[in-house]
């Protein structure tokens, strides 16, 4: 599954939030989305090349998740490392003098399916319980 398709199923979670205030849902998807990033994340860190001797090669310190193009009825989520961690575009693709080290997609492609069913499951979870809040 490419990193830009939608998770079967997910529209019908989303659709369940009809009811809710459109701030709330904003909140609800930005809020799992950044909990289901996590396991990619950390599989980044773990795998990311890093040399705590090299000055400016703090690659898995600036490995984040940043949530964007939020709406209510869906955003973005862009796991990976900041702009302090731009030596990881040379271990990703590689440079003629160096080969490459792929650690982004090797860990997007390990965890992206426990990470789409964590969405679906904590989403899940935050619809049922602000639904319960409204009663």
């Amino acid at each position: 599954m490419a990193s830009n398709e939608v998770v079967d199923g997910m529209q019908d979670l989303l659709d369940s939030m009809e009811g809710l205030p459109l701030v709330l849902r904003r909140i609800l998807i930005a809020r799992s989305l950044r909990e289901a990033a996590q396991p990619i994340a950390a599989r980044m860190r773990e795998t990311a090349p890093d040399d705590p001797e090299t000055p400016g090669s703090r690659i898995r310190e600036s490995i984040g998740i940043s949530v964007t193009n939020r709406t209510a009825e869906g955003a973005t989520a862009e796991i990976g490392p900041s702009k302090h961690g731009f030596p990881a575009i040379f271990a990703e693709l590689g440079t003629p003098h160096q080969p490459a080290r792929p650690f982004i997609q090797p860990a997007f492609d390990q965890t992206q399916e426990h990470a789409y069913e964590l969405l679906s499951e904590v989403l899940g979870e935050g619809i049922e319980e602000e639904f319960y809040k409204l009663k």
